[in-house]
This record gives C-alpha cells, sequence and structure tokens, in this order.
C-alpha cells in the first residue's frame, strides 16, 4: 500500500473514532503492522491492571474528612430553619471548619506526593470550601458533584483513546519519513498472497 494512501486511511479511522465511532481491531489491523497492534493490546491489558489500582491511605483520609464536613453540613441545612440565628450560624461555622480542614489536608498531600493530584476532579489549590459543591471530589466518587464522575480510577484511558493514540503513533511515523516516501509503495508485505492472516478477534478491546 503507498504511504499516501495508508496515511489517507489512519486518518479516516482517527476521524470515525473522534466523532465517536467504533473502529474494528480488523480495521486497525489494515492500517497498523503486527508490531503496533502488539502494542495496542499490550497497551490495553497494562490499562486494565492500572483500573485496579487501590486508592492510597492518603485519599482515603481525605474522603473520611470530606464527609465530616458534608455530614455537618447536611446538618446544618436541615435544622437551619428551626434554629435560632446564633446557632444556625454555628452548625454553618462547624461545616465550613470541616470542609477547610479537608481542603487544606487535600492541599497538604497533592504538594507533597503530585501524584495524588490524579485522584481529584479539580486541583484543590483553586477549589473553595464555602459549600458541598465547590470541594475537591475524588475521581471515583459517584457524587453529582464530581467533574469526572463515572471514570474508573486517576489512570483511566479508554479503549478509543488507546485506538486513537496507536493511530496518531503510526501516522507520525509515516509523516516522519523523508518526502520521497510519500510518493513511493510501502511494501509491508512482498503481495497480497504472502500476508500472513493474524487472528485479533480474540483480543478484548
Amino acid at each position: 500500500m503507498k504511504v499516501e494512501k495508508l496515511i489517507f486511511r489512519i486518518n479516516k479511522l482517527m476521524d470515525r473514532l473522534v466523532a465517536g465511532e467504533d473502529v474494528s481491531l480488523r480495521s486497525l489491523a489494515r492500517v497498523l503492522t503486527p508490531e503496533q497492534m502488539n502494542e495496542l493490546h499490550v497497551s490495553w491489558e497494562a490499562e486494565k491492571s492500572s483500573r485496579r489500582t487501590p486508592k492510597p491511605s492518603e485519599i482515603l483520609k481525605y474522603e473520611s474528612l470530606l464527609r465530616r464536613g458534608l455530614l455537618s453540613y447536611g446538618k446544618y441545612e436541615a435544622n437551619r430553619h428551626r434554629l435560632s440565628g446564633y446557632y444556625s450560624q454555628k452548625m454553618e461555622l462547624k461545616a465550613h471548619s470541616e470542609f477547610e480542614k479537608a481542603l487544606e489536608y487535600a492541599n497538604e498531600i497533592v504538594n507533597s506526593k503530585s501524584s495524588l493530584r490524579l485522584w481529584f476532579d479539580r486541583d484543590p489549590s483553586d477549589a473553595e470550601f464555602g459549600a458541598p459543591g465547590g470541594m475537591p471530589r475524588i475521581v471515583t466518587s459517584k457524587s453529582y458533584d464530581n467533574e469526572c464522575r463515572g471514570q474508573k480510577s486517576p489512570f483511566k484511558s479508554s479503549k478509543r483513546d488507546l485506538k486513537l493514540a496507536a493511530l496518531a503513533a503510526a501516522l507520525d511515523e509515516l509523516q516522519g519519513n523523508d518526502l520521497t516516501a510519500l510518493v513511493t509503495e510501502r511494501h509491508i508485505w512482498p503481495t497480497s498472497a504472502e500476508r500472513p492472516i493474524r487472528d485479533f478477534t480474540s483480543w478484548k478491546f
């Protein structure tokens, strides 16, 4: 297949993925080399492994501190209309104090271990503790205030992301060749008859 035709097909597949369509492994195998297909398979296996990463102890502690703040704020919301102004304000300040403690802890752990930033749906240093919605959530949280709701772990890459990355890498490799390569034929296989049949259907993407 000529390089220019291969580049055209890769771009078409990338457009489909960006548009939200699925691209089968069979389609990918037509434009990627067996080595590139194997790298894609390895990437997916590594991705599945990373999704089983347990929460660090620091993140568990933050969740506990946040939960205390949410409970305090919930009590304030449920009772503020029945209490005097003094007691209502006292409950609100207690909730804000709990949020502040949680936020200070979040900033502390992120500053001391930058990799923990990946567990938060937003940068703790930009968050506000005035109300529950302003508090950072852990990316695995089911809360509607989680700006990354639905994410399984901070290392998640979708199947589409990995396919796009594989195609982009192949495209970069092709376009990195000199200009003469764009008008000469790229002999990946000597003839179509000699091209080995490779079955990728057992790979779970």
